[in-house]
């Protein structure tokens, strides 16, 4: 929307005043989210390590399998929806904070531009005579 308002006021400038405009580039900041926040059920911070001598793994290798299978889908899904609502909050943020900041420059721009009109002087006058000089020089050829 920036770069239409600059290319459309650049083009409206060159055919005033015959004078190419680029005006000052626009660049957002854009924020990513902060640290994710993660959290793990309590099957997956179990110390197995500690305690994997004591439990015949022949016998119950399949049960825990079956722990750790049954959980985990559950646990990426709830952890994927944590991690997506708070990229959502963090872009959400980003347009808002991008908005103003584009409402900002626009309005920066035409200020600038109505303070160098304002401060231009009004040369109609002058080139009303250096018109008629001009067709009284040609006249006297």
């Amino acid at each position: 929307m920036v770069r239409a308002f600059q290319d459309r006021l650049a083009q409206e400038i060159e055919k005033a005043i015959h004078t190419k405009f680029s005006g000052v580039s626009f660049e957002a900041n854009v924020e990513n989210p902060k640290k994710p926040d993660l959290h793990l059920d309590y099957v997956f911070m179990t110390p197995w390590e500690i305690l994997w001598f004591m439990i015949p793994m022949r016998l119950f290798r399949p049960l825990v399998n079956s722990q750790f299978n049954h959980r985990i889908p559950r646990e990426v899904h709830k952890n994927l929806s944590r991690l997506s609502s708070q990229w959502i909050d963090a872009v959400s943020i980003s347009i808002d904070n991008m908005s103003r900041q584009a409402i900002d420059f626009i309005n920066n721009e035409i200020a600038t531009i109505e303070n160098i009109l304002a401060k231009a002087p009004d040369q109609k006058k002058e080139i009303e005579r250096a018109i008629s000089d001009l067709e009284s020089m040609k006249l006297s050829i």
